[in-house]
């Protein structure tokens, strides 16, 4: 079992990162606590989670979608704005999110049939785009007092990427 672990590189990754931890645990104790694994967890569950589904997308052999983050990050940010502004409840600004994403999506998609452009040229392009529309927005419309407050310890975000993790692990 050991030797068919130690065949991945990511096995090798895996020692180094629990080597550099325990390193970084030595000089400074409350580094490795369980507060601080918790608060890393939450702040990286949806990166987490948009890398199980680029993993699918390169399995499968497609290109991935370079602006897919710019798309998540802009629709949550205009659907906090609109939420916080018109009021809403959490099954609004879901749908809201994910239509506003399949806009521009469709874009993305529309750009790439219509002028026969390689897909990671449109996606690098649309992706500074959003980003740069959410940016210059972000002046006008400030979220700065928008706080994620999660009862319980572990929040939903969490288990949904490790379940993704799970997924992925028994279908590769």
């Amino acid at each position: 079992m050991l030797k068919k672990l130690l065949r991945h590189n990511e096995s090798y990754l895996f020692i180094l990162i629990l080597l550099i931890s325990i390193i970084i645990t030595i000089s400074n104790p409350n580094f490795l606590t369980f507060e601080n694994i918790l608060g890393f967890l939450k702040s990286y569950s949806m990166i987490g989670i948009m890398a199980v589904g680029t993993l699918f997308v390169l399995i499968l052999g497609g290109t991935p979608d370079i602006s897919f983050t710019a798309i998540a990050q802009v629709a949550e940010y205009a659907i906090a704005v609109i939420t916080l502004a018109i009021g809403g409840n959490i099954f609004f600004a879901i749908l809201m999110a994910c239509i506003m994403g399949m806009i521009m999506g469709i874009i993305n998609g529309l750009i790439i049939h219509k002028f026969r452009v390689s897909t990671i040229i449109v996606t690098i392009a649309t992706f500074n785009i959003y980003y740069g529309l959410m940016y210059g927005l972000q002046a006008f419309f400030s979220i700065g007092s928008l706080w994620y407050v999660v009862n319980g310890a572990i929040n939903a975000a969490i288990i949904f990427m490790f379940s993704l993790y799970l997924v992925a692990f028994i279908q590769s």
